[in-house]
């Protein structure tokens, strides 16, 4: 089961590794990205950076997507990341189990940020990202905005 899906433009870091993971209670952290999954490098990095006690994947999304819906996985807890709204959305749209949608760090570092414009403290859209959003929110999965646990949460819907 999906625990929470995250957008995250810094993937696996140390609010993911140590503060996520142990107030999530997870067995494993995906990472859902097509161009990661097939960068040696960034995997190793991404690896590395993840806790010991927690198995890490990185994994295509369409690969990322057959696991989640695998009836195997409706027992393992799982936090899975992304790094941009279109693969939160596709991820959403064939994953029935997701818990929890959550935006973290996002929009800094990807797209162009000069069109973006901040809606959080760490979070900053364009017109796509908000019609992605918007497609993620009308799924009726939970979708907030909160960087660590012990910040206040944000509904998505609200912000965008």
């Amino acid at each position: 089961m999906i625990k929470m899906l995250r957008i995250d433009d810094r993937l696996i870091h140390g609010q993911i590794a140590v503060v996520w993971s142990k107030e999530l209670g997870v067995d494993r952290i995906v990472v859902a990205n097509d161009k990661v999954a097939v960068n040696d490098v960034q995997k190793a990095t991404l690896k590395m950076a993840a806790p010991a006690t927690v198995k890490c994947s990185i994994l295509s999304v369409e690969d990322a997507c057959d696991i989640f819906n695998d009836p195997r996985a409706a027992s393992v807890k799982i936090l899975a990341i992304v790094n941009n709204t279109d693969d939160a959305r596709r991820i959403c749209e064939k994953v029935t189990n997701v818990n929890l949608f959550n935006v973290g760090n996002y929009g800094l570092i990807s797209g162009d940020v000069a069109k973006k414009r901040k809606v959080g403290d760490t979070f900053y859209v364009d017109d796509h990202d908000v019609e992605n959003l918007k497609a993620i929110v009308a799924l009726g999965i939970p979708s907030v905005y909160q960087l660590v646990p012990t910040n206040p949460v944000r509904q998505i819907k609200d912000l965008i």
